[in-house]
This record gives structure tokens, C-alpha cells and sequence, in this order.
């Protein structure tokens, strides 16, 4: 059809549709307008909501990353722990939580030498690997021992020693332990952070003491001596 004639059509078609519309009542309208065109609104409706769904995940994709962590072998009652984590993030460096992304993955768990855990394990090993892999983890909570299996199959925590300036290690020098990485190298890596007030803030309830790693390959490495005074400090 011709561009002419098709625009022809619309405007009779128009006309049609406004004086259907003028011959009827208020309450008549609504029905007729959703009996024909109800179709044409749930595509609508669709569109925006999908829209929406784009826009708000664009957006919450698009806030920075402060500080991710996950727990391996951790334990703790305290309720809504992601969300504590990332509020009291907000409150130690004076930010708005809703201009930030910040998480802290729990639940976790990993024991390599216990058969009966081999389902448990490879989830956490994929979910692990994947974290480390598209660098959206920056530190590890575990027990020692958990950490060290980490840091001999994976070397995957910085050196402390070579990484924080020479006060920031000597000041917390007393809760800096060493660990075999990949390569075979015993590097200091982990660093005490059982008697932490973050520890107690965050209830974990672990009877052995429980030991932070920082990622290797991490993008945020800006914020890791802050967040280690964070750790170790009271929220104002």
C-alpha cells in the first residue's frame, strides 16, 4: 500500500474510533476502550515493565563496588548479615548505601578432606573460582586452616608484608600469620581478625579463630588498609 493511501486509512479509522467514543456514556468507555485495545495496553505494560527491569539493573550495575568478601566456614545467627555488612560499610566511610554496591557472601561451606561434603564442596569451589576469576571478590573470612587449603591450591591472597605500607604491617604485624601459596612459597597473608570488633559485630560464633585473606587479583585495592582499620574499629 501506498504511504498515501495507508495515511488516508489511519486518519478514517480515527475518525471512526472518535466518534464510536463520543456516542457513548462515561462508564460505557472504559470497557470498550479495554475490550479492543486490551492487547495494544498488555504490550504496553510488558514493554514498561521490561524497561524498567533494564533501567533499574543498568543502574545497580553502574554503582561502584566498595568492598566484596565472602565466608567459608563461618559461622553466625545474626540476621540480614549482607545487609549489615553493607550498612555499617556506609557508616565507617561516611557514604550513602544506596550510591554503592558492597556484599558479603555467607553460608558457605568447604572441607576437602570429608567425602561426605563433595556436593557441598564443588559448589563452593565453582562459586569460589568464579568470584576469584571475574575479580568481584576482594577478601576471604575463615578459619585458618580453611584459608590456607585456599591459599596452597589457588594463591590466591597478596602478601601483606609487600602490599600495606611498612607501618600500616607493623602495626598490625602481632596478627599477620604465614601461608604456603601456590608456588610454594611461604608469604605472611592472613591476617587475625578474631578478637576484631567486626567479628563481634557481626556475631560469627566460630569456636577456632577466624582469619581474613585479601584477594589477589582484586580492582579495589585503594580501600584495603582503610578496611582493615574498619575491621578493627568501633562505627562511630
Amino acid at each position: 500500500m501506498e504511504p498515501a493511501k495507508r495515511r488516508d486509512e489511519t486518519k478514517r479509522g480515527l475518525k471512526e474510533e472518535i466518534k464510536k467514543l463520543k456516542e457513548m456514556s462515561w462508564k460505557e468507555i472504559p470497557g470498550y476502550l479495554w475490550g479492543y485495545y486490551r492487547f495494544h495496553a498488555l504490550a504496553i505494560i510488558v514493554i514498561l515493565i521490561g524497561v524498567y527491569s533494564f533501567a533499574t539493573t543498568w543502574i545497580q550495575n553502574n554503582k561502584p563496588d566498595i568492598y566484596n568478601g565472602m565466608c567459608i566456614n563461618v559461622i553466625s545467627n545474626k540476621e540480614h548479615l549482607d545487609d549489615y555488612y553493607k550498612s555499617s560499610l556506609a557508616t565507617y566511610f561516611q557514604l550513602e548505601p544506596n550510591d554503592y554496591n558492597a556484599s558479603l557472601q555467607t553460608n558457605l561451606m568447604m572441607n576437602l578432606e570429608d567425602n561426605s561434603m563433595a556436593e557441598v564442596n564443588y559448589s563452593t569451589t565453582i562459586s569460589l573460582q568464579a568470584n576469584l576469576a571475574a575479580k568481584e571478590v576482594d577478601f576471604i573470612i575463615g578459619p585458618k586452616s580453611t584459608l590456607e587449603t585456599i591459599a596452597s591450591s589457588m594463591g590466591a591472597f597478596f602478601n601483606l608484608e609487600t602490599t600495606l605500607s611498612s607501618e600500616r604491617y607493623n602495626q598490625y604485624k602481632e596478627s599477620i600469620v604465614s601461608a604456603v601459596n601456590d608456588e610454594g612459597e611461604t608469604i605472611p597473608c592472613l591476617l587475625d581478625i578474631s578478637k576484631s570488633t567486626f567479628v563481634t559485630n557481626m556475631e560469627f560464633e566460630n569456636e577456632e579463630p577466624l582469619y581474613i585473606g585479601f584477594v589477589l587479583n582484586s580492582k579495589r585495592t585503594n580501600y584495603l588498609e582503610p578496611f582493615i582499620d574498619y575491621l578493627f574499629t568501633t562505627n562511630p
